[in-house]
């Protein structure tokens, strides 16, 4: 996970030291930020984005499908992201924390293992017991 720069700042503050008062200067907050990317964009794919466009601590790096959804939700308020039809090059080109899967169950296995294989948390829906042992 990668640390971004928030705008906010401690207040000086006051401390005491061999009778002196002295000011400790003003540091940076930092805040930890997952960068998501978020494959597959039809209904739970974009209510999905839409939560992690609300969600504080979440920013979505790209949107991953294979049809023209993609370029609908990222028309939505707050979008403006990556786009990406191939999802191994959304994943070398995001580098992200974590992948929201919401494309069809019969992708889930292969999309999950890469994502596992990138270090990223995966965020998957779907029973995985059909899958046997293999996920």
């Amino acid at each position: 996970m990668r640390q971004r720069l928030c705008a906010d700042e401690y207040p000086n503050r006051e401390y005491g030291g061999n009778g002196k008062n002295r000011t400790l200067p003003k540091k940076k907050l930092y805040k930890l930020m997952i960068r998501v990317l978020v494959v597959g964009c039809g209904n739970m794919g974009a209510s999905h984005a839409k939560a992690y466009q609300t969600i504080e601590g979440f920013e979505i790096c790209g949107l991953v499908s294979s049809g023209c959804t993609k370029e609908i939700l990222n028309k939505q308020p707050g979008g403006g992201y990556p786009l990406f039809s191939d999802y191994e090059e959304a994943l070398r080109t995001t580098r992200p924390d974590a992948v929201c899967i919401s494309t069809y169950p019969d992708t889930h296995e292969a999309f999950c293992i890469r994502a596992l294989e990138m270090s990223c948390h995966v965020f998957v829906e779907k029973n995985h017991r059909r899958y046997g042992g293999r996920c």
